[in-house]
């Protein structure tokens, strides 16, 4: 799944609950607000965008990358964030932490 837009892409629902989705790549510039809690792939996951922590979160890909090319960090509020690549690996390009 590749969700592309300018302005803010928010996930308010869990991805992958009860069956693992695909591949997730997050692009085209703006914010990325992650609200669902849960996001589960068997492929990769690629957030090129900022990404805001709207809930505690878990990221899980079954053995593949998960990487963020931009800013990771909580709303107002710090958030727990837990990620699963298995022998994926995990990269941070920019900065991790609270606002």
């Amino acid at each position: 799944m590749t969700v592309t837009g300018t302005g803010a892409k928010t996930f308010n629902g869990t991805l992958g609950f009860t069956a693992a989705i695909g591949a997730l790549t997050v692009n085209g510039g703006g914010t990325t607000v992650l609200h669902g809690g849960l996001i589960k792939t068997n492929g990769v996951q690629t957030y090129t965008d900022a990404v805001t922590l709207g809930v505690a979160t878990q990221l899980a890909s079954s053995g593949n990358n998960i990487s963020f090319a931009s800013t990771l960090r909580s709303d107002t509020t710090p958030f727990s964030l837990e990620i699963t690549a298995g022998a994926g690996d995990v990269t941070f390009t920019g900065a991790v932490g609270t606002q």
